[in-house]
């Protein structure tokens, strides 16, 4: 269904008379609710991505985003959108090294995705008139972040997170230079609807060039996968179900992520803290509330912060350093695959830090 309707109460077209409009195809959401194309009308019409205030160089559009950088820099506000939006930053004279910071806590923090490389998630292109641009990709959401953009500098790149299986359901995750690690705990089976016994998984863990480790197994009329992805400070969690059989299916697969102290022992409940309608309390003072519920572990001297984070999820507790939470799958249908993709963070920061982390990298992907 493609509805257009002009705002004009009279509407008169002549022989040759031509119809030019923006758009995107939206190929995802629920087949028999509107809720999806009416959020993103939102988020990418009235409330779309744009540039709201410029410190260096010019702005030549807002959505995309696309400024015209002075002396291999650009300073800008970003602010609307959702997800992933795109930078283009033109009349670069240096195609090496470009880079793209956000600033926080004034400091300016490098936005990365690297895998392999160090330019891996960075687009470079030539222009007509010999200069070069650079396309970046860049969380966003309603509130305004300023980012600054660099070329011919060259920076040195930064350790990353170490992930090391130590059994088949047990991940440790190392993190540079942080006061706190990581053991991160997969279910070893998943509870499928109308079924009597659950799928028992046996995971093979196995590592990519790029750090990252994964398996894949295939269990009578079920494909059950997961990936750990290593960033500096976050790790990008996936897991799936593939249903081969005949009838859609429900599941429940909890996951655990226990933080330690870098002295080795579990951080207590009183390092813990809850985000819920916009604002952090202690675990004690917490109450039950509908919309995503963020557990988070503070390090003693409150210079780092930890969580996993997932788009949606039915109940989450901690108790002797122990996060658990149930993230809430799509109902999978027959012969497709239902994703879930979340995030483990270990940030030098403060809660308040990573709540807006979540807010833009995390919580788009919720399910409505």
């Amino acid at each position: 269904r493609l509805l257009l309707v002009p705002d004009t109460d009279t509407v008169r077209l002549d022989a040759g008379d031509v119809i030019e409009f923006d758009a995107f195809w939206l190929p995802y959401g629920p087949y028999d609710s509107a809720e999806t194309p009416r959020r993103e009308a939102v988020a990418y019409g009235s409330a779309a991505p744009r540039i709201v205030e410029m410190t260096t160089g010019t702005k030549e559009s807002d959505f995309p985003a696309r400024i015209r950088a002075e002396n291999n820099r650009a300073q800008f506000t970003l602010e609307g959108g959702r997800d992933l939006v795109p930078i283009i930053v033109t009349g670069l004279t240096d195609y090496r090294w470009p880079r793209i910071f956000q600033r926080e806590n004034g400091r300016w923090r490098p936005l990365l995705h690297n895998r392999v490389g160090p330019l891996d998630g960075v687009e470079v292109f030539t222009e007509p008139a010999g200069t070069f641009g650079a396309v970046f990709l860049v969380d966003s959401d309603e509130h305004p972040q300023t980012l600054r953009v660099t070329a011919g500098q060259e920076e040195q790149p930064l350790p990353r997170m170490t992930v090391s299986p130590e059994t088949p359901a047990r991940l440790a995750v190392t993190v540079p230079g942080a006061d706190i690690s990581v053991v991160l705990d997969l279910p070893l089976e998943v509870r499928i609807a109308n079924t009597e016994a659950p799928l028992e998984i046996t995971p093979e863990w196995q590592e990519t060039e790029g750090g990252s480790w994964w398996f894949e197994q295939t269990t009578g009329a079920y494909t059950v996968g997961a990936r750990i992805s290593p960033n500096e400070d976050n790790a990008d969690l996936e897991l799936w179900l593939g249903n081969n059989g005949t009838e859609p299916v429900s599941i429940d697969s909890p996951v655990s992520a226990w933080f330690f102290h870098d002295s080795g022992t579990p951080l207590a409940a009183e390092h813990a803290s809850v985000y819920t309608e916009n604002a952090w309390t202690s675990l004690d003072e917490a109450e039950p509330a509908a919309g995503p519920r963020l557990i988070a572990v503070t390090s003693e001297d409150a210079s780092c912060v930890a969580a996993i984070a997932w788009p949606d999820h039915e109940e989450a507790s901690i108790a002797r350093g122990e996060a658990r939470v149930h993230p809430v799958w799509a109902v999978c249908p027959p012969g497709r695959r239902a994703y879930l993709r979340g995030r483990l963070y270990v940030i030098d920061g403060d809660l308040e830090d990573l709540a807006r982390r979540v807010r833009r990298e995390v919580w788009p992907r919720r399910m409505y």
